[in-house]
């Protein structure tokens, strides 16, 4: 009986120090550049714990009850900041199980964050492109069988759990996405939109290239509408040749979608006579610097309960719009109102978006100006190859190494200039950069349709440090929009053809000073 009692004591024994090793042995964890683990396993587990006691105490390090037995790829994602020296990896399946996991180390090997991607079929490509609207990075996976992947959206050190269903693009531009597929006989492209607040991608734009006829269609998606449809100029290998202006209407307008509603009131800036305004000669504007000392409309804010209410209180409820402005998706940008004389101005900007479910909504601004001084107007050259002070870099005395070239369209018309040099103060030695950049973009017909220009903030400041400006048939300039620190600027150019004559300069010119959100609004009358 003793001799039982001891082999029966001796074999648990035994069975204690085999359960110890067996133990100690699930709980290593190899540093190796694929290290096996077992994330889903882990899971599960936290998921077990949730369903027992709630007064448990908290687990244990998450790398520390990693199993052995999971291939991991390396994802080499740019972590920076606080997170910089983290690692990310995609685990995949184990054995019998088909989801890969994506495992967010910190640099000591812990384990941060473990979420689930679902079936993948390998080779498995990432990129890293800030699609989501003020992002300067994120996460994208595309399976090697799909022509969709999913984007984890990187935010405050963490990666999104959920991930949005993405096209997959050949070319991003903010929070768009281009897909194209050509053959011999048709290229089609589509330009997809992300929707984060309804974790989706939206489709925007679609182009289609009949080769054989030359006939090109762009179709809005959103607000179904051609926003082009004809017959191109193609070139030998079938491509259109004027592709920088077909490109400009397939991305331009192409919405950013927020959860924005529409305001119950009008927001309005009610303008004063600047007291130091007096009888004297007209200023001469040259550019935009010269404008911005001229442009002056005091004033304070106002909110008005509608249009008709605004129009009523300065005595223009029955009056027709002096002006009004389409943008380049046809939507109503700018409406203006006058007294017979046009000495009291009221009007309205309208900004169009589009929300995130799809909808079309509109915030109207207003704002009222009873004082428009004359000026003799001697601007207006889109071919000035000058900043919007009317200088270039070499007369700066902190650029050096100043350096111009321009390239020219096929018939001869400017299509790029650029002047680089090197900011004393900003660049290094051997830092070449932009110092001025101005692109231009014509219709079919070889008119002039947009301009863009850019300038390095480091030898000009940040006033207008980036200008779209539209022009007409006529070419003559029409709207521009820019860049300022406090908010943006926008300029209207309203022309007064007579007796079928094309006017060569405009009439007046309004200003709408965004600062603070506000439109604060002057105009100047043309000599």
């Amino acid at each position: 009986m003793e001799r039982q009692q001891a082999f029966t004591a001796l074999f648990l024994l035994c069975l204690l120090f085999l359960c110890i090793v067996g133990c100690a042995g699930n709980a290593e964890i190899t540093q190796t550049e694929e290290r096996e683990t077992s994330a889903e396993g882990l899971v599960k587990e936290k998921k077990e714990e949730t369903k027992g006691d709630a007064e448990e105490e908290p687990e244990a390090d998450a790398s520390a009850k990693v199993k052995q037995g999971r291939r991991e790829i390396p994802i080499a994602f740019p972590f920076y900041g606080d997170e910089e020296g983290h690692r990310l990896t995609l685990a995949a399946p184990e054995t019998g199980e088909n989801a890969y996991t994506l495992l967010h180390y910190d640099g000591d090997g812990k384990i941060l964050e473990q979420i689930f991607c679902g079936n993948l079929t390998e080779p498995v490509t990432f990129s890293f492109d800030g699609l989501a609207y003020g992002s300067w990075l994120d996460l994208e996976i595309f399976p090697a069988d799909r022509e969709t992947g999913l984007l984890f959206l990187w935010e405050k050190g963490h990666f999104s759990t959920t991930p949005i269903g993405i096209p997959r693009y050949v070319e991003c531009r903010d929070t768009a996405m281009l897909t194209e597929a050509e053959d011999e006989k048709v290229c089609e492209k589509e330009v997809y939109i992300l929707n984060e607040d309804r974790l989706r991608s939206e489709k925007a734009r679609s182009y289609k290239l009949q080769k054989d006829t030359a006939m090109l269609t762009i179709w809005d998606e959103l607000e179904k509408r051609y926003i082009f449809e004809g017959k191109i100029r193609l070139d030998e290998s079938g491509n259109p040749v004027n592709q920088k202006y077909f490109d400009g209407l397939l991305w331009g307008g192409v919405p950013l979608l927020f959860g924005y509603e529409a305001e119950s009131t009008i927001r309005t800036w009610v303008g004063k006579n600047p007291e130091s305004q007096g009888e004297g000669e007209a200023v001469e504007i040259d550019n935009y610097g010269d404008m911005r000392y001229v442009l002056d409309n005091p004033g304070n804010i106002e909110e008005y309960e509608s249009r008709e209410a605004l129009l009523t209180e300065f005595g223009l409820e029955n009056s027709a719009p002096m002006y009004q402005y389409f943008d380049q998706e046809g939507d109503l940008g700018l409406e203006l109102y006058a007294d017979e004389d046009r000495e009291q101005i009221c009007g309205f900007v309208y900004t169009n978006a589009t929300n995130s479910d799809l909808e079309k909504v509109t915030r109207i601004q207003g704002f009222t100006i009873c004082s428009i001084p004359e000026v003799k107007w001697n601007g207006g050259d889109p071919y000035r190859f000058v900043s919007v002070y009317g200088t270039t870099g070499e007369e700066k005395e902190n650029v050096k190494d100043y350096k111009e070239s321009v390239t020219y369209t096929p018939s001869g018309k400017p299509d790029r200039f650029v002047a680089t040099g090197r900011v004393e103060g900003w660049s290094a030695e051997d830092m070449i950069q932009d110092i001025l950049r101005i692109e231009f973009i014509y219709r079919e017909d070889d008119t002039l349709y947009y301009r863009y220009y850019y300038h390095s903030h480091q030898a000009f400041g940040t006033t207008l440090q980036g200008m779209n400006s539209y022009y007409d048939e006529h070419e003559r300039v029409i709207y521009e929009s820019g860049y300022v620190t406090h908010g943006g600027l926008e300029y209207y150019y309203i022309y007064e053809d007579t007796d079928g004559k094309t006017a060569d300069k405009p009439a007046y010119i309004l200003q709408v000073d965004y600062t603070m959100g506000d439109a604060i609004s002057s105009m100047i009358r043309c000599l």
